[in-house]
């Protein structure tokens, strides 16, 4: 830190005493013309003012100073009670059965308060996620427009953007306590931002616990897709069994999972579903066809069904939308990618009341170039050669003249 520039001392001499009332005015004179002098060549304490002030350039401000042509932002202004500002989150005024425009304003700007605070914010966020209460934002009126389906989401996100080694330890307190889905999916994204790969065992632990106690019935009401998505991600071939243990509850949202593990991992598993009949296999056999142009084992897997004569008549339409370049995704991923616009015109999304399901279609070739229509092409013809059934033959046709006919385009 800087001292504090002094005024300097005027370093005057003491005039010598002399008799005589003469010799008294004639000091006297010498003395007001010294100080006279004096004033006139004394630096002002307030550059900028006064006919004697000398004015300071920029490159001569020091670290911290401020120039009159290019002033700093304020710092954000430090509030007494962040305990307070915390729970004023929590605290909405829905009397009128709607969250009114001003309303959203002043929760928005309470929230970006309560993040300028940086790490002095941190332990009151902690101290509010430890209780296990929390207020469902998207159930009141007008919720959308806070930006956060919940109060918990909503400080989990503030504690990534205040960042820092408080935050971090905070976010791992709260995963282990919470088996909320959408809360492990949202701490696993913000854990790897901020530390990649570093806490990865921590999050999945907490899926996989999740999902257990899920399987036992003790989670109702929750949509598990954010647990699938964390496995996914950041599982790789060692969840594949996690995952596969749980098809025949959630079929939809493990084959999904399954299918979008990195360097095929989930192949293997997707086809020991497609093969077993004693539970739902219908979505194995139809990620299986989204998966044979990228990858074949995943062709072979889906030609060895259909030569076994033992596919099921529900799964050749799901099969022909596959083939045809549909691809299947969580309704409304946490951790993304989002293929496609979410409310696009090739995008549709649809909910399962078993195991409480939710996912998106989208159709992606419409972007495909000519080698890739023609390689899916030539999909379709051995997997029409491989079916000798003529009831099905038809969902393969219609699939096939779809793609052909974006190659006359």
């Amino acid at each position: 830190m800087k001292p504090k520039r002094q005024n300097p001392k005027s370093g005057r001499p003491t005039p010598a005493k002399r008799s005589g009332g003469g010799v008294a005015l004639l000091v006297g004179l010498f003395a007001l013309a010294a100080v006279v002098v004096y004033l006139m060549a004394r630096p002002s304490s307030h550059p900028g003012t006064g006919s004697g002030s000398a004015t300071i350039s920029a490159n001569s401000l020091g670290a911290g100073s401020t120039s009159p042509s290019n002033p700093q932002p304020a710092s954000p202004e430090p509030v007494k009670d962040v305990r307070q500002l915390v729970a004023s989150l929590s605290e909405l005024d829905v009397s009128t059965a709607s969250i009114t425009a001003s309303q959203a304003a002043q929760w928005r700007q309470a929230f970006q308060k309560l993040v300028q605070q940086g790490a002095a914010a941190t332990p009151a966020i902690g101290e509010f996620l430890s209780r296990n209460v929390d207020v469902d934002l998207d159930q009141i009126q007008g919720g959308e427009a806070l930006g956060y389906g919940t109060v918990r989401l909503a400080l989990l996100e503030a504690l990534r953007q205040i960042g820092g080694a408080e935050s971090i330890t905070t976010a791992l307190q709260v995963l282990k306590a919470t088996a909320d889905p959408k809360e492990i999916a949202m701490l696993a994204r913000n854990l790897e931002q901020q530390a990649p790969g570093q806490h990865r065992a921590v999050f999945l632990a907490a899926a996989r616990e999740a999902l257990g106690q899920a399987n036992r019935g003790q989670l109702e009401g929750h949509d598990m897709g954010p647990l699938f998505e964390v496995l996914q991600r950041y599982g790789g071939v060692n969840v594949a069994s996690d995952l596969e243990q749980v098809a025949s509850k959630w079929n939809f949202y493990s084959m999904i999972a399954l299918g979008g593990l990195a360097d095929g991992a989930g192949i293997p598993a997707l086809t020991r579903v497609a093969q077993d009949s004693s539970i739902p296999n219908v979505m194995a056999l139809r990620v299986l066809a989204q998966l044979a142009g990228a990858y074949p084992q995943a062709k072979s897997a889906l030609l060895d069904q259909v030569r076994s004569n033992k596919m099921p008549f529900s799964a050749w339409s799901g099969i022909q939308s596959a083939l045809s370049g549909e691809l299947i995704d969580y309704a409304t991923p946490i951790l993304g990618p989002v293929i496609g616009p979410v409310n696009g015109p090739n995008s549709r999304t649809y909910h399962i009341n078993y195991g409480n399901q939710n996912y998106r279609t989208t159709t992606v070739s419409a972007e495909w170039s000519e080698a890739q229509i023609k390689q899916q092409l030539a999909i379709i013809d051995e997997v029409i050669a491989a079916d000798a059934n003529l009831e099905t033959l038809q969902f393969l046709q219609d699939a096939r003249l779809s793609l052909a006919g974006r190659l006359s385009k």
